[in-house]
């Protein structure tokens, strides 16, 4: 799954994640590109027609990573893509 958030919620400044419910090598949930300030939690699990992922991603992230103070309160941007096996996004 990508996810793209958007702190300024102005559709202009995307931070772009690619999450992996069980792994690249499957042994548990991981972000490819992992987020250099604070440390994301990550969890997936294959359903029996998909799969659950959560993250928890802290405040901090965004002051670093987009010069956005993010906090109780605040908006946030986000989207989704999912690839599935046949290389189709939805």
């Amino acid at each position: 799954m990508e996810l793209f958030l958007d702190p300024a919620v102005n559709y202009r400044q995307n931070l772009q994640y690619r999450i992996w419910p069980l792994g690249r090598d499957g042994k548990g949930a991981e972000v490819t590109k992992r987020p250099t300030w604070g440390q994301w939690k990550v969890a997936g699990r294959q359903t029996g027609d998909g799969y659950i992922i959560e993250a928890a991603i802290p405040f901090s992230h965004f002051q670093e990573a987009a010069l956005e103070k993010v906090g109780p309160g605040s908006i946030l941007g986000f989207d989704l893509a999912v690839i599935d096996a046949g290389g189709r996004s939805r």
